[in-house]
Formats: structure tokens, C-alpha cells, sequence
């Protein structure tokens, strides 16, 4: 599993894009620039995520 759409856009990074691959500690992180949008953005697969249950 990995990054294949633009976080921004939407667009498919397969044949209009950049991705690179990296690891920070158990984090496997992406380095994803988008053709279609000029966006450049790093999306962050975690090992675990602990979050909250905000007041209803």
C-alpha cells in the first residue's frame, strides 16, 4: 500500500506525479509532488494513530 492519488487534487500520481518513499522511525512517510496541481505535500502512514472523541 502506498500513495497514489494527490492528497490536494485528487489526481492519480501514477503517470502525472512524484512519490518517494521514506521511513522515520515505524513511519512510513511520502513525498508526493502532483503534475495536475503543482502541489507538493508529504502524507504520513503511522503505526498508530491515538486521538480523541470530541464533547458531543
Amino acid at each position: 500500500m502506498g500513495v497514489s492519488h494527490c492528497a490536494v487534487c485528487g489526481a492519480t500520481l501514477d503517470d502525472a506525479g512524484f512519490v518517494q518513499e521514506y521511513w522515520v522511525g515505524d513511519d512510513r512517510q511520502f513525498l508526493c509532488w502532483c503534475a495536475a496541481c503543482g502541489a507538493m505535500s508529504t502524507v504520513v502512514l503511522t503505526a498508530a494513530v491515538v486521538s480523541h472523541e470530541p464533547e458531543h
